[in-house]
């Protein structure tokens, strides 16, 4: 979305100033649709920022990606609200 493009942008930077790093993109859905829906969606969630990092030089080799589906939520999907929070994309320094 064009409103992640400034996260986007700080985590390149983190990247490119630290070449030793590795990261693991993740990728959570909220809870509407099947597991195996979800768990896809995740997955190409995940896959398109670090396509986004490849495309700005960030080598492949420091990142891989995972998707969790719905099973990582971190508020309650009861309302929109929650199931807006709970779909995301998350990194972690390996």
């Amino acid at each position: 979305l064009p409103e992640s493009y400034g996260e986007l942008n700080m985590l390149y930077r983190m990247m490119a100033n630290n070449s030793s790093a590795k990261i693991r993109i993740e990728g959570h859905t909220d809870h509407v649709g099947s597991y195996d829906f979800n768990l896809q969606l995740s997955l190409r969630r995940a896959e398109s920022v670090v396509r986004y990092l490849i495309e700005k030089g960030i080598d492949p080799s420091r990142m891989e990606y995972a998707g969790f589906s719905f099973t990582l939520p971190l508020v309650s999907n009861d309302t929109e609200e929650g199931r807006k929070i709970n779909r995301r994309v998350t990194f972690k320094i390996l």
